[in-house]
């Protein structure tokens, strides 16, 4: 058990300047998981520090509000430290999330194109919260909750063992891929692209992920503005343009529409991690 503490540790300490995208702050960090990558992305850890970016909604004196996380067509598997434990299905809008003060949240993180091979129902999960129970059964449900706080080596025996014949659907993985790719402008040419009619398209990314292939490829577009917007001093037209938008009128209709928020608020809320 002290082996896995101090992997948990290291692990946290090697990524702590990693991966803030999506819009944790101070205390998150990502490592990569060697068991199963090709289902899931990362384990991960945020520590709801003092001194967080403030949000909109004030934090009372018994919680404190995180940072807006932003839709990122993955889902998690979520356990706290104060004994919490769910799923949190891919969403398609931003979130406020509330944590008791000091809290530490660790997860795991399910690849788009995986969501149905882990779960068996991702059509079922988009914008919901469910138990790890319910989704996986009390043995998978158990060793997840007691492992995950350890870090990604402590979790592979159960990712070895619980999915171990559990293949991603490579129709999915290569429809999530075309989709989130840069030089895809229109979703219908990416259903030509893979000899598909756009119903069976529609159908298989939906079966595979929970989310419609417009959901994934507006979520990456959104992800690719702010990696071209932040730290740089170009005018929001020229990124909205880069990452694809049709005009600046675009861009603000859809960040608003993830995000809740305009495009410059939402830049300027990020600057302030």
């Amino acid at each position: 058990m002290h082996a896995l503490c101090s992997h948990a540790e290291h692990a946290t300490e090697v990524a702590a300047a990693s991966l803030e995208e999506n819009g944790h702050i101070g205390g998150y960090c990502e490592v990569p998981v060697d068991e199963r990558p090709d289902l899931f992305a990362c384990w991960w850890v945020h520590r709801n520090v003092p001194g967080a970016a403030a949000t909109a909604t004030p934090p009372t004196t018994a919680t404190r509000t995180t940072p807006r996380i932003l839709p990122d067509n993955c889902a998690d598997i979520i356990v706290t430290d104060r004994g919490r434990s769910w799923f949190v299905g891919p969403p398609t809008r931003a979130d406020l999330p509330r944590l008791t003060a000091g809290e530490v949240v660790y997860g795991l993180r399910l690849r788009t194109a995986a969501i149905e091979a882990v779960t068996g129902c991702a059509a079922d999960l988009t914008d919901t919260d469910a138990g790890l129970e319910d989704l996986f059964g009390s043995r998978t449900a158990r060793e997840l909750i007691e492992r995950i706080p350890l870090g990604p080596a402590a979790v592979g025996e159960v990712l070895r063992r619980r999915w171990a014949s559990h293949p991603v659907d490579e129709r999915a993985r290569r429809a999530v891929a075309a989709l989130t790719h840069p030089t895809r402008d229109r979703i219908g040419s990416v259903a030509t692209e893979l000899s598909w009619s756009p119903r069976h398209f529609r159908r298989l990314v939906e079966q595979a992920t929970g989310l419609s292939p417009k959901t994934i490829h507006r979520v990456a577009r959104l992800h690719r503005f702010l990696a071209s917007a932040e730290g740089s001093r170009q005018p929001l037209a020229r990124a909205a343009a880069q990452a694809g938008y049709a005009d600046q009128s675009h861009l603000g209709r859809e960040v608003r529409a993830l995000a809740g928020i305009s495009p410059a608020a939402l830049l300027s809320e990020r600057s302030r991690r």
